[in-house]
């Protein structure tokens, strides 16, 4: 851990909040944030969005973009997920998070300053979130895509292609602290 982050944390330890502090000492922030489907990215967003200038849930970019229906065929939902990435990438203060970028633009991201971070969660966490998903309704069933999610992200640690691995089992404020000193590297 580098001073600057241990620092940050000693000062936000004895004054609070990570994300008010960044809310009253604004930074660029360019932040790539991968996770799986039921890892907390939207709830993450709904935490960082008061506290934060951009903050871009892929999900919601891609819904936005398909005339707020989820797009038809596999085809055009990669397409864009593809589009809302690139147009992230070229921001100079965003928080992104996705499931899935092309591992190419994964390394476009990197080489433009962005951090790549992980929310790392276990595979029996995601389930039982998905359990209550369901059982609250108005979700869909997004276990088959949990596996591969978790083997990509596998491949993308053993690559260096991440740059950090947040806890997602940390409680949602915390995460968002996590995220925030991010920000500061």
């Amino acid at each position: 851990m580098s001073f600057a982050i241990e620092a940050d944390r000693l000062a936000l330890a004895t004054r609070g909040s990570t994300v008010l502090r960044l809310k009253e000492t604004p930074v660029a922030c360019r932040v790539l944030v991968l996770g799986a489907c039921c890892s907390g990215k939207t709830s993450l967003c709904d935490e960082l969005r008061p506290h934060h200038r951009s903050v871009i849930e892929c999900d919601e970019a891609v819904m936005g973009a398909a005339g707020g229906v989820w797009p038809a065929s596999a085809e055009e939902n990669r397409r864009l997920v593809i589009e809302s990435a690139a147009e992230a990438i070229a921001m100079s203060d965003v928080i992104f998070l996705t499931s899935w970028v092309p591992t190419e633009m994964l390394e476009v991201a990197r080489d433009s300053g962005f951090t790549i971070a992980l929310i790392s969660m276990p595979l029996q966490e995601l389930e039982r979130r998905n359990r209550e998903r369901l059982a609250e309704g108005g979700h869909s069933d997004v276990e088959h895509w949990f596996e591969p999610q978790l083997e990509n992200y596998e491949e993308l640690l053993a690559a260096g292609l991440i740059d950090v691995a947040l806890d997602g089992t940390l409680p949602l404020t915390r995460l968002a602290e996590e995220l925030t000193l991010l920000c500061r590297r």
